[in-house]
């Protein structure tokens, strides 16, 4: 069974801004990296606890891109998943940090 998926409105800018980015250097390619992207966050819907947390002991998972180097953030609640980050891998670890809260404490307005 899936779960809804809630998207953090900052984790979807910062996929405009890659899309964009990567669409600068070659036509097709900002939608190549869309396409990635939605593909790993319905993996993450269908399957939320197939990945592993991002640290020990911590509830945020993370799902990494097969063609780019960029991982989705997220956390499983009990009826949703909340993706918090749409992130370089390499760039700024855990800058996406004060999006998380105790599960339930997140209201509609901070998911998107």
């Amino acid at each position: 069974m899936s779960l809804p998926v809630d998207v953090h409105a900052e984790a979807l800018d910062e996929l405009d801004e890659a899309a964009a980015w990567y669409e600068a250097r070659r036509p097709g390619l900002g939608f190549e990296f869309a396409a990635e992207i939605e593909r790993v966050i319905a993996s993450i819907s269908a399957r939320p606890l197939a990945f592993a947390p991002w640290k020990a002991q911590d509830p945020v998972r993370r799902a990494l891109a097969s063609r780019f180097p960029y991982a989705v953030f997220f956390d499983v609640e009990p009826e949703r998943v909340v993706v918090m980050a749409i992130a370089h891998s390499s760039r700024r670890p855990g800058y996406w940090g004060g999006r998380v809260g105790p599960p339930g404490r997140r209201g509609k307005d901070d998911a998107g």
